[in-house]
């Protein structure tokens, strides 16, 4: 008999685990509702905690590659933009695609991330306008900035 109930406490145990565990996984985007408050809030603290981690890293690859204080030159900027600046903005618009969107909102949050990836695209060809932006050649991530920061997620729009 104990062994009866043993075995039924048992699945009714892996049972109870299996709802909470498919719970906590990634919802379908269909039959979630998120607010636009809450996909800022979201997409704002990826941005954050994204941001901080490239700084960190930019920092210690300045230190391991014994550049000097202050500002890098045009080809240390560029090196640090192929390697730090445009991987973690990869990862951003990754992971802000990730985010459930909120009902209305796609096509503002699709345009913000199409210009993310338009700005990857043009800093990769053109390393040179992010590191030193001019007239003729304005900072590839112009528009994300302006997207962005009328979305309220300024933080995203930095490259």
């Amino acid at each position: 008999m104990a062994r009866r109930i043993g075995c039924a406490g048992s699945v009714a145990l892996l049972a109870a685990l299996l709802v909470v565990g498919c719970g906590s996984g990634s919802q379908d985007a269909s039959t979630t509702k998120t607010t636009k408050a809450q996909w800022a809030r979201q997409a704002f603290a990826i941005c954050r905690r994204l941001g901080h981690e490239q700084q960190r890293r930019h920092y210690a690859f300045e230190r391991a590659h014994g550049m000097s204080l202050g500002e890098p030159g045009q080809r240390e900027q560029e090196q640090i933009n192929t390697d730090f600046v445009m991987p973690y903005v990869e990862r951003k618009v990754d992971e802000l695609r990730a985010l459930p969107v909120p009902e209305g909102e796609q096509g503002k949050i699709e345009q913000i991330l199409k210009s993310m990836e338009e700005g990857i695209r043009v800093s990769r060809a053109h390393p040179d306008w992010l590191a030193a932006p001019t007239e003729a050649h304005p900072i590839p991530f112009a528009k994300t900035i302006e997207l962005t920061a009328a979305y309220g997620i300024w933080d995203c729009g930095q490259a």
